[in-house]
């Protein structure tokens, strides 16, 4: 394809994006997935390939199958967290639909900086009478939680890491930060300066601020119970790394793990490649290795979990991809039978 020599006049028409800012978001994606594989490859060659490769052939595979068992269980938990959020609206949706849809928007997650992408949830939520801002507010939600939750876990550990003037300055940008969206989301002010910057498509999301009151006057257990599902989730995410660990034969207290899980994660939001490939692998290996744990170990442990994540969501494409291709094959042959008929 002849890529369009101009990007400069990128317009909406028709609430699609033209070709030439779909040119660009193409670009740029390839681009942030070179840098992740060129942090990857540096990273082994700062290891030391032979290192890297003796550790991981000596792998334990019992253990293997235990992180992989364990990482996969967190989907449960994060469809269980939306699920309980959504019951005020929808209530008689089924639990494995509901996680089948948030499978496909974590899939479509991986190619947008810092997990927006799954706000793609939003379209299938759709298909369940629920609104648009509806849907939005509820995965902003859940969104705004387990940052809050990852954020706070993360600045519990940075006085490992970092000096007592780095750690209070941190802590300010992140309250700061958190005060910002309170503001923005739950303030009449805030909501009023959010519709002002969404412009005409702020009627796409009617029933928005609505929601969000609604969750915190009227519907303040389910909150309070997908925080914590949400809380569970992080730390069964911290089991499955140190099953990971096992695996490569290195161990490390639980509570570290977790800490140093959500630092990673946090630093993994800097939107400079494809779903924090690379960033993540650096940050860890670099944070563990200063409390003591060998680098290249590390490094294996953390191309474990990468491979079991991406496998799982290759999984998933394949059904997405499949589902799609059956729905579009079936609307086919009805639009040939109704014009067969109406020949006749």
């Amino acid at each position: 394809m002849k890529i369009p020599p101009s990007f400069t006049n990128v317009k909406l028409a028709g609430g699609t994006l033209e070709w030439e800012d779909f040119q660009v978001k193409k670009l740029s994606n390839y681009l942030r997935l070179l840098i992740g594989l060129g942090l990857f490859t540096f990273l082994i060659y700062r290891v030391g390939p032979d290192r890297f490769y003796l550790t991981f052939t000596t792998t334990k595979i019992l253990y293997v199958f235990l992180s992989m068992a364990v990482l996969v269980s967190v989907m449960f938990l994060n469809a269980l967290s939306f699920k309980i959020l959504l019951d005020p609206y929808a209530p008689n949706m089924p639990f494995f639909r509901l996680m089948k849809y948030l499978l496909y928007s974590v899939a479509v997650g991986i190619f947008f900086p810092a997990n927006t992408g799954q706000f793609s949830l939003v379209y299938f939520l759709k298909k369940e009478n629920i609104s648009i801002g509806t849907g939005t507010a509820v995965i902003l939600l859940n969104k705004i939680g387990n940052l809050l939750l990852c954020g706070t876990l993360a600045l519990s550990s940075f006085s490992l890491f970092f000096s007592k003037k780095d750690t209070l300055r941190l802590s300010t940008l992140f309250l700061f930060g958190c005060i910002s969206v309170c503001f923005l989301l739950f303030t009449p002010k805030g909501i009023n300066l959010f519709k002002k910057l969404l412009g005409n498509y702020a009627k796409i999301f009617t029933g928005f601020s609505n929601t969000i009151s609604a969750y915190f006057k009227e519907y303040k257990v389910n909150l309070l119970l997908s925080l914590f599902v949400i809380l569970v989730s992080w730390g069964v995410i911290a089991l499955g790394i140190l099953m990971a660990f096992f695996a490569f034969g290195i161990s490390c207290p639980f509570w570290k793990i977790l800490f140093i899980n959500c630092m990673v994660t946090i630093i993994a939001f800097i939107p400079i490649s494809v779903a924090g490939l690379g960033i993540r692998e650096a940050s860890a290996v670099f944070l563990y290795h200063q409390i003591g744990l060998p680098e290249a170990s590390v490094l294996s442990a953390q191309l474990l979990i990468f491979c079991i994540n991406y496998l799982f969501i290759g999984i998933i494409f394949i059904f997405l991809v499949r589902e799609r291709f059956e729905f579009n094959f079936k609307n086919i042959i009805e639009k040939i039978k109704s014009s067969g008929g109406q020949d006749d």
